[in-house]
């Protein structure tokens, strides 16, 4: 068996190491997210709620909603980051 030779474009350091003092919710979120089923739930929950979308329009109770899922996304940003900070852009940019 042929071992291939490292990629010199590729840097190992880029990569967070892995968190290895996890608490039980997060160690579930980071099994979650080693699926790619599961990071395409958690891409299509953020992208539901729209983080970005503005909040300044008319009608409070659409001002309120929209408020809502922002604060749903930056929650699940923050659980991803505390678990699994390696996935953290891959869901909030690919939402």
């Amino acid at each position: 068996m042929s071992r291939r030779r490292p990629d010199p474009t590729f840097a190992a350091d880029d990569v967070p190491p892995a968190k290895t003092d996890l608490t039980p919710e997060e160690a579930d979120l980071a099994a979650v997210l080693a699926t790619p089923a599961g990071r395409r739930v958690l891409r299509r929950i953020v992208a539901q709620a729209d983080p970005l979308r503005p909040a300044g329009v008319g009608d409070p109770i659409a001002a309120a909603y929209i408020a809502g899922g922002r604060d749903l996304a930056l929650i699940l940003a923050g659980w991803v980051r505390a678990a699994a900070p390696e996935h953290l852009p891959v869901i909030l940019l690919e939402a």
